[in-house]
């Protein structure tokens, strides 16, 4: 049995900082995001692996932290149903969802992750 029929969900726990992290200006309020991404290796460039590219993406705004989620330790869920077939070997978690511009927040924006699991439910 494909490993992936079976362990059908990544969870971990993650806590945010408080909101101010993310108003020192109009970019950074993209940081209150997670994208997760699964694929074969850490950039999606063809000369980086011989297994090919397998990529495939989640919806960043999905994974957004409502405001009367920062500062708690929340459980989060990425559903890996589409990931069945592939063979991915690297999973990131893309703080912010790549936007433009220069990372230069006056303070530090610190997430903290806990207990990643792959489960079965």
């Amino acid at each position: 049995m494909n490993s992936m029929q079976v362990y059908k969900k990544l969870r971990f726990k993650v806590y945010a900082p408080a909101k101010d992290a993310f108003t020192q200006g109009a970019m950074y309020a993209n940081y209150q995001k997670l994208w997760p991404r699964f694929m074969n290796y850490l950039w999606a460039f063809t000369t980086e692996s011989s297994y090919g590219q397998q990529l495939w993406n989640t919806v960043a705004a999905d994974y957004f932290i409502p405001d009367n989620n920062l500062q708690k330790w929340i459980d989060m869920e990425v559903d890996l149903s589409n990931m069945i077939g592939k063979h991915n070997r690297v999973i990131v978690i893309n703080i912010g969802g790549e936007p433009s511009g220069t990372y230069a927040p006056a303070k530090d924006i610190v997430y903290h992750f806990a207990n990643f699991r792959l489960t079965k439910e």
